[in-house]
């Protein structure tokens, strides 16, 4: 979820899982997995890390580190979330990042920066921790996440009968729901893990685990879900995944219940068995739309992101890890830029004003992103962009702009409306000036705001989806190329780039790894940027006719290459002062060396660009 919303985000587990990430880093081989654990089945999984499972654990844990370090940036600059307590701590001790620990429901949490699934586990763990005087600023509560594509949307009849969804222990409260049911004549279904034998009787049909889509008729179908909890309930998802789907709940009354069902509207909470017996009896007088509203508007993945989000600039804005800083940092920093204050919001039915901000769902996950880096393309982004739309996988297309002053953004919009339902299109604008390839890369560091390198990085960084495709302005898609890439498997995880073809009206034919789903970074290499790949990733060759074309020569001189160097703008170099004074220095030592550089020197295949790169090599100095 926080990939669609533009982070860069890098996914560290077993190799076969297919996260919605950036980057996905295999860090120990399914088969070793299969062999040490496998599905349980009806069975519980294996959570023990001593034993039989250390030396499996040991490894994982030395292989997520490298993978880790070889990946982080500068310290405390990102960061490093931790969905469990196990082995992960162990393998990320020491690093100078924002250790994070998310969904924390278990015991013996770990991590300074915290993130419970209810507030009734972060004051279990306050109590425990003899911490009376709180004080934990950096100890959050979010809630867990749901996609709403897996749940039914509200039925008006619901002939199904009670139902029972989660592991078959007796703390889960299994029993007081197959008694309920019994003391008030119905029927009820029991699903789940563990063994089913103490609870089996005529009223009482198991079922074992089920996959999602089962889950989803059986949840839209039952008269109500039962949760009755007996220890403190850190979340149970399974209560809020009946909401989702418009079903009303019967829980215990501490917990998290009292922070996710409302009694009386979503459900109800009891204490005793004549409590559950009148809920039961009393479970039609609940509006399942009103049950439904209230936990998609909280509980979506839409919504709790923003949460995340919220939390995430909370520990970044702690700016004083490596040692003192000037200005205020941490529960002192101030913001100027905050505009809202709504992560902690909740939407009640009729009683909060306004509906609930969220980020639209997408009714298909795009498996591909297209990132288009575009500077005054007007005469062929149109058609760049809307070649694209005959492809019938769903694709998101990320159209970067870059100080356009011509119809570019406009262009851009008005593809965005005509798209496909299945497309995506997301328009996002780069206002910092660009030194362009050639020279003025040369000369401009690699990690300057200004360089090619941070564009591109940053651009890249806006897509959504692992396999990303660099898509110029100029470039249109043939039916070739849609056919193969209709016909291609996306959904492979191993580390590959494609060398894809193209041709220009010149008839120039030539061969580039366009597409990935492992792309690190990129680097400053002469005059241009180059992506950086992991070691072991393979490079896949595209068949020739899935060539794309160039809807420009590529000995056109586009009107852009013109232009005198950014830091030759007196306006503009004004702005960024030192930097533009240091880069204009750099760049008249490097012209007084080599000579003046040729306009638009390092485009594709211009002739010219090889000697004048030759001699630049030869006769500046190393930077």
């Amino acid at each position: 979820m926080l990939t669609r919303r533009g982070h860069h985000v890098i996914h560290y587990g077993v190799e076969g899982s297919n996260p919605e990430c950036t980057e996905n880093v295999s860090v120990m081989p399914h088969k070793v997995w299969e062999k040490q654990f496998g599905h349980p089945g009806k069975e519980f999984y294996k959570t023990d890390v001593s034993g039989e499972f250390a030396p499996y654990h040991a490894r994982y844990a030395a292989n997520l580190r490298a993978a880790i370090l070889d990946r982080t940036g500068e310290p405390f600059t990102e960061i490093i979330c931790h969905p469990w307590n196990g082995t992960q701590p162990q393998a990320t001790e020491g690093i100078p990042q924002y250790r994070v620990e998310s969904g924390i429901g278990y015991r013996g949490a770990w991590a300074p920066w915290r993130v419970y699934e209810s507030y009734a586990w972060l004051h279990m763990h306050l109590g425990a921790a003899g911490t009376w005087h709180g004080g934990q600023w950096y100890w959050n509560v979010i809630p867990n996440a749901f996609d709403l594509t897996q749940f039914a949307e509200p039925r008006a009849q619901r002939s199904g009968d009670f139902l029972y969804l989660g592991r078959l222990n007796f703390d889960k409260g299994v029993g007081i729901a197959c008694d309920t049911a019994k003391a008030v004549g119905a029927r009820i279904t029991i699903i789940g893990q563990g063994d089913p034998s103490p609870y089996l009787a005529p009223h009482v049909t198991y079922r074992p685990p089920v996959g999602i889509e089962e889950r989803k008729e059986l949840l839209a179908n039952a008269r109500a879900l039962f949760a009755p909890t007996i220890y403190v309930e850190p979340f149970g998802s399974t209560h809020v995944e009946a909401m989702l789907s418009g079903v009303p709940v019967i829980t215990s009354d501490w917990g998290i219940f009292p922070e996710t069902n409302l009694h009386g509207i979503t459900g109800y909470r009891c204490r005793t068995m004549e409590q559950f017996a009148w809920a039961a009896r009393n479970i039609d007088r609940i509006d399942g739309h009103v049950t439904a509203k209230w936990a998609r508007d909280n509980f979506a993945m839409e919504r709790v992101v923003l949460q995340y989000e919220e939390f995430f600039d909370q520990c970044l804005r702690v700016r004083d890890m490596n040692g003192p800083v000037k200005e205020p940092t941490g529960f002192y920093g101030l913001n100027p830029e905050r505009t809202e204050l709504d992560s902690l919001r909740r939407y009640y039915p009729g009683f909060t004003e306004g509906p609930a901000p969220s980020v639209a769902p997408l009714a298909v996950t795009p498996q591909i992103s297209f990132v288009i880096r575009a500077h005054n393309e007007e005469a062929t982004l149109r058609e760049s962009i809307t070649s694209l739309f005959p492809i019938e996988k769903p694709i998101e297309i990320v159209v970067v702009l870059h100080r356009c002053t011509d119809g570019s953004k406009a262009i851009a919009m008005a593809c965005q409306a005509e798209a496909p339902a299945r497309h995506r299109i997301k328009i996002v604008e780069y206002e910092v000036v660009v030194s362009r390839a050639g020279l003025e890369t040369l000369v401009t560091p690699e990690n300057s705001p200004h360089s090619f390198v941070s564009y591109c990085d940053w651009a890249f960084s806006q897509a959504s989806c692992a396999w990303r495709f660099k898509w110029d302005a100029d470039f249109v898609a043939t039916p070739g190329f849609v056919k193969w890439l209709d016909g291609r498997d996306w959904t492979l995880q191993d580390a590959r780039a494609l060398n894809v073809p193209h041709r220009s009206p010149d008839g120039i034919v030539g061969r580039e790894p366009y597409a990935h789903n492992c792309l690190r970074h990129f680097v400053k290499h002469d005059f241009w940027e180059v992506g950086m790949f992991p070691a072991d990733f393979v490079l896949e060759e595209v068949p020739d006719d899935a060539a794309f074309v160039h809807a420009s020569r590529l000995s056109e001189v586009k009107t852009y290459w013109h232009n005198d160097p950014w830091f030759f703008d007196g306006n503009v170099a004004e702005t960024y002062g030192a930097e533009a004074a240091e880069l204009r220095a750099a760049y008249e030592r490097a012209v007084s060396i080599v000579g003046p550089e040729p306009i638009g020197c390092a485009r594709s295949d211009n002739p010219e660009c090889d000697a004048y790169l030759e001699r630049c090599r030869k006769m500046l100095p190393s930077p």
